[in-house]
């Protein structure tokens, strides 16, 4: 979060109300003081207009404590925050989204169908190029013969954009159907976990955070993962076809290419990084936004039973919330500003030095072979460009695999159906002992039970007694 502090600063738009802090308008004798205090803030974009002894009257529950806690925070809350990954994502996320689109062989059918999608692309511009240059050399003696020359020309042509067009639908279709396959055997996944997950699972998790699973990270498999994957590819198979017929054009001046071709991926490593902690802090900061979003729906009639001092006060717990996603939204559109600008920097150098090489090659290459170069420059250059960006794309968009496989690996619970079968020699009779046995509610809790000594015989009949509170209910469930 430090990215984000230092990008987006405290704004002070939004004001206070004098009965937030005394409901009763009579006890005033003067008006409060209306000289601003930018130090005092409510949220951190929210600022009150009146001085600091106003505030510390306040009845109800500031969003920071002031004072010196007299509890364990930390220990006495039941949901805690919302935890997310850090570093790159798990290669165990990329296998499990991996075999839920249907493995290896899909992805080498994927690969077979590329080839021969820019096979057909090459092989249709170099047949244009050859075109061009019988063209320019005048091989027809007759109108009639440049006709059968340009129809035979044409038609082979045609042939290999038909195909090219073909290889495209198959592709396409291919990758976004693999896709929703993989996106439903997610969703069934985490859903059964869900359904089998212990009591205290939801207890400890509001709403808002399984909404945000069912909605926001959903919508990334559904959409943006197959999108990015087949982008990804298309542009790597492209620019790999295209810069590699440049280099075959350009001979040795090609190796002076290759650097420049590195500091893309260098430029792409540095834009990676920040961008994936960015989308984990977006989808983490999403998560209270709905869930007090619901709460609200749920409760209120009893928001507003208190009057609309609370109601203040849920719209500025709401404002925060988003302040804060919207925080993170703003720090990851500049972090891929910083790309744009520098990747397009550094493609203006490589076009550059293209265009410097076949100035010195003129001689050597005809026409038709330097438009092709020119028309890959310009083809290639963003091609790079956006499978640098597609390929960080892509690793932001597996953070929602990664939260799904998250929901799908919870602990579940005793299965729903048990044999009954047991061993021959089984007890048909037996006693119940304890013996100093402590239990407690959750990891980390305080024991609700310390040392308990307890023996049941065959047969007896027991009665648990005690105040309320005394784990009576505790030492039965246990």
């Amino acid at each position: 979060m430090a990215l984000t502090d230092a990008l987006v600063t405290p704004l002070c738009v939004r004001v206070g109300f004098a009965d937030d802090s005394n409901d009763n308008h009579d006890d005033y004798r003067s008006e409060p003081s209306q000289e601003w205090d930018s130090s005092i803030l409510l949220t951190p974009s929210v600022a009150s207009p009146y001085p600091a002894p106003f505030l510390h009257g306040m009845p109800f529950t500031p969003f920071e404590e002031t004072g010196a806690a007299t509890y364990d925070d930390q220990s006495a809350r039941l949901v805690l925050d919302e935890g997310r990954s850090q570093g790159r994502v798990s290669t165990k996320v990329f296998a499990s989204y991996l075999k839920a689109v249907g493995g290896w062989k899909k992805v080498l059918f994927w690969v077979a169908v590329l080839a021969i999608w820019q096979g057909l692309t090459i092989s249709g511009d170099v047949w244009l190029s050859r075109w061009s240059a019988t063209v320019k050399d005048g091989t027809a003696s007759s109108s009639a013969d440049y006709l059968h020359d340009a129809g035979y020309y044409l038609s082979i042509y045609a042939v290999f954009a038909l195909g090219s067009v073909a290889m495209t639908m198959v592709r396409t279709l291919s990758i976004f159907s693999s896709g929703v396959a993989a996106s439903r055997r997610l969703f069934e996944n985490m859903t059964n976990a869900l359904l089998r997950a212990p009591m205290r699972f939801f207890d400890t998790n509001p709403i808002g955070r399984i909404l945000n699973r069912y909605s926001n990270d959903i919508d990334t498999v559904d959409s943006s993962i197959p999108f990015n994957v087949s982008a990804s590819m298309a542009v790597a198979f492209m620019a790999l076809f295209s810069f590699g017929t440049t280099i075959w054009v350009l001979q040795w001046w090609g190796l002076a290419l290759l650097p420049l071709i590195y500091l893309y991926f260098v430029l792409g490593g540095y834009y990676v990084e920040p961008a994936r902690e960015m989308e984990r802090v977006n989808k983490t900061t999403k998560s209270p936004l709905l869930n007090l979003i619901s709460e609200s729906i749920e409760g209120a009639l009893v928001i507003r039973a208190f009057g609309p001092k609370q109601v203040r006060r849920f719209q500025r717990q709401h404002f925060r919330n988003v302040d804060t996603n919207n925080e993170a939204s703003f720090a990851a559109q500049v972090i891929s500003q910083w790309f744009a600008m520098r990747i397009q920097l550094l493609s203006a150098i490589l076009l550059l030095c293209i265009s410097t090489a076949l100035i010195f090659m003129r001689d050597y290459v005809s026409p038709g072979l330097i438009g092709l170069v020119l028309n890959y420059s310009f083809t290639v250059l963003p091609s790079f460009q956006q499978l640098v960006a597609n390929w960080g794309q892509l690793e932001t968009a597996m953070v929602g695999p990664e939260r799904l496989a998250e929901y799908a690996n919870i602990e579940p619970e005793a299965p729903r159906v048990i044999s009954g079968a047991v061993a021959k020699d089984w007890p048909t009779t037996g006693d119940v002992a304890f013996t100093n046995m402590s239990f407690r509610y959750k990891e980390n809790d305080p024991m609700v039970l310390k040392d308990v000594n307890v023996h049941i015989q065959s047969g007896e009949k027991v009665g648990i007694v005690g105040r309320t509170g005394a784990g009576k209910s505790s030492l039965t469930m246990a």
